[in-house]
Parts: C-alpha cells; sequence; structure tokens
C-alpha cells in the first residue's frame, strides 16, 4: 500500500470541501455551541437575557454577529456595530452589517412579543456615536397566540447549503400573505432572469477568491478547532460549511489559516459554486428603496421574516450575495434586473427532503451588552 502525506492527501481532501468563499450573511442561528456557558447579563433582567438571546440567532457575514446592545438609565436599549466585527474587505460601506442588524431586530421583535413586550425602534437617536443605528424601547402588549410558534421556528432557522432540490420552487414564493411583492422577487434557475444571476454569482465568486485581502477575512473568521469554536462562538467551522464527519475529523485536527489561502482551497470552493449554481430551484431577491440605514435594517427584518415561514414550507436558503459584493457584477446585475431601489438580498431556495437541525455557534449575551455612558 503506498503511503500519502498531509499535503497530499489535502489535495484530494479539498476537492469535496463547501464552498468557503460566501460571506453573505452564511452562518445562521444558534446550535449545541450556544448552550455551552450561556452566560446572562448582569445588566438585564431574565426577560430581557431572553429576548437578546433569541435576537442573536441572527444571521450575518461569515457569522460575525457584528451587533452591540447599550443600555441607559431609563432601561432603553441602543442598537450599535461593533466596528471590530465588520467585514472591511468585502463590506467596506457597512451595507450588509445593517442588513444583519435589521434581522436581528427582526427576531428581537418576535421574541419581545412572546414575554408580552412590543419592541418600538426609533432610527434617528439622538447619540454622539456614528456607530448606533436605533434605539428601541420595550413596552408591554398582548400577546398574540402566534408568537410561540414563530419563536419555535426563528430558533430552528440557518442557513442550507446543500441538499436543493432541483425542482420548481411551491407558489409560495409568489404568495401576498407571506411576501412584499414590490420588494420580494422570485426567479426560476432556468429562467433568463435566473441564469443571469447565476452567472453573475460565479463570476463574483472568481473575481473575490482572487482578492488576497478578501481571502485573508475569510480565513480570520474560521474557526477550524473545537477548542475556538467554544471560545469564540463566532465565524464559519466544519460544521456550519456542511463538511462530511470524516472531513471534520480531519480539518479540525489539521487545517489552519494558512490552508484558505493555498491555490488548492481557491480552486475547491469554485468547484464547489459551480455545483451549487448547476442544480437548484431559484433565486429570491429582495430590495429596498435605498440604502439609507433604515432601509437597510428594514429590509434584513423583511428577509428574516420570510427566511424564518420558509421553514414551514421545506425550503432551504442559502445567501449568496457576492454578485452584490463585487462592484463589476453588481452593476450587471442591475442592468440585467432592473430593480426598482437597491437589490440587497440574492438567495438561492430550493424545496429540500429534510430540515435539517441548527448547528452555528452564538456569542453569550453578556459579551455583546454594555452599560451605556454618555
Amino acid at each position: 500500500m503506498s503511503k500519502i502525506n498531509r499535503r497530499t492527501f489535502n489535495k484530494y481532501l479539498l476537492f469535496s470541501v463547501p464552498v468557503l468563499s460566501c460571506p453573505g450573511l452564511s452562518c445562521c442561528v444558534s446550535g449545541p455551541y450556544n448552550r455551552i456557558n450561556n452566560i446572562r447579563s448582569e445588566f438585564l433582567n431574565e426577560e430581557e437575557n431572553f429576548i437578546l438571546h433569541y435576537a442573536s440567532m441572527a444571521p450575518s457575514g461569515h457569522n460575525a454577529q457584528p451587533w452591540l446592545i447599550y443600555k441607559n438609565k431609563s432601561k432603553n436599549w441602543f442598537l450599535a456595530v461593533d466596528s471590530k466585527r465588520v467585514l472591511e474587505a468585502v463590506d467596506p460601506d457597512r451595507r450588509e452589517t445593517l442588513l444583519s442588524l435589521g434581522c436581528f431586530v427582526e427576531n428581537l421583535s418576535i421574541a419581545a412579543s412572546c414575554k408580552g413586550y412590543a419592541a418600538n425602534i426609533k432610527f434617528d437617536s439622538a447619540t454622539d456615536s456614528n456607530d448606533i443605528v436605533a434605539e428601541i424601547i420595550l413596552s408591554k402588549q398582548i400577546v398574540k397566540g402566534s408568537d410561540k410558534e414563530i419563536l419555535s421556528l426563528l430558533s430552528k432557522r440557518r442557513t442550507i447549503r446543500t441538499g436543493h432540490l432541483n425542482r420548481k420552487v411551491s407558489t409560495f414564493s409568489m404568495d401576498k400573505t407571506e411576501i412584499e411583492s414590490e420588494n420580494i422577487f422570485f426567479y426560476d434557475s432556468h429562467s433568463q432572469q435566473g441564469k443571469k444571476i447565476s452567472e453573475l454569482t460565479f463570476e463574483s465568486n472568481q473575481l473575490q477568491i482572487s482578492r488576497l485581502e478578501a481571502q485573508k477575512e475569510l480565513a480570520d473568521w474560521i474557526r477550524w478547532s473545537d477548542e475556538d469554536i467554544v471560545r469564540y462562538r463566532d465565524g464559519l467551522n466544519p460544521e456550519t460549511l456542511e463538511l462530511s464527519s470524516f472531513q471534520q475529523a480531519w480539518t479540525k485536527r489539521f487545517y489552519t489559516r494558512s490552508d484558505v489561502l493555498t491555490k488548492r482551497f481557491k480552486n475547491a470552493s469554485l468547484k464547489k459554486v459551480k455545483e451549487q449554481l448547476s442544480s437548484f430551484g431559484g433565486w429570491l431577491v429582495i430590495s429596498s428603496e435605498s440604502n439609507s440605514p433604515e432601509d437597510l435594517l428594514n429590509a434584513g427584518r423583511r428577509a428574516e421574516r420570510l427566511w424564518i415561514k420558509a421553514q414551514k414550507y421545506k425550503l432551504a436558503v442559502h445567501p449568496m450575495s457576492q454578485a452584490l459584493e463585487e462592484r463589476k457584477t453588481k452593476e450587471l446585475l442591475k442592468k440585467a434586473l432592473r430593480p426598482k431601489g437597491e437589490i440587497q438580498f440574492l438567495l438561492r431556495v430550493s424545496h429540500i427532503d429534510n430540515y435539517p437541525a441548527p448547528i452555528s455557534p452564538r456569542r453569550p449575551v453578556s459579551w455583546f451588552v454594555y452599560q451605556y455612558q454618555h
């Protein structure tokens, strides 16, 4: 029997590793790591900890979780961007960051409702910090019976990269009771527009993988070892990338940041993107009137509502927003789709046989809540 060294083995292993180059809100929902030492914030009561725990299940690029909560003396909250968690290489204008905060706000609103509160959002908070984007005021309300069902769906929502079925997506995509049709559009993968989105998605992945700063940023956010997964409770990891059990064991033991920067890794990523784009249902495109902070937060809320409800229809959702992150493909996408306003999300969606359990880690509430000093 011939021997094989680590370098040669990695070469073969990498050709089956799922794509690692997609930052667009790419990791979602809490998983087993979230329940390890879930420390409560000393600044919050039990209900407040509950609400923010569920709010933190929002998706974000590279699972960076770029949110902060400040609590002032009047017990109001201020939602802010954690500038240390902004993906400067692929999201320099913080567009995707604010979309993630919008998802956070939607989750917060759902969880607050389950505890008998309405979450009132003020986007024009008078503060001295450019990173604060909204003030959140909780007020008592009558609890609706359906809120707990939605909260259960929220806790199970996740990104699904594999297992997409190559069949027509149900009429759910056009159901006006579920979707605000003026802001959300569906394109079958075999339609002219769907094929164009797929073409530009692949091209943008090629462009992004060729940018060293984007690959270095990706490498910084992958937690290969179990120790780092538990230590940081953020980022991507072998489970969320949906590697096989064998691949997970191997990469956790041997992979490092430098592996992400190799040519083999990049080629394997592009191969996986091509496979993903060859067989799926279609694209959900979510837009907003502008790129103002308020419009971005609201677009994030719409996306999160849709994503949560998709589970009821066994729809897999996989954000692939690279075409919006590269200038060339973003302009070509606008010309092809001619949207009213600004495109904010490109979601690859398909029916799936079984909706898998959530697996992505989340930071404890105490790690992102602070006393507001003004």
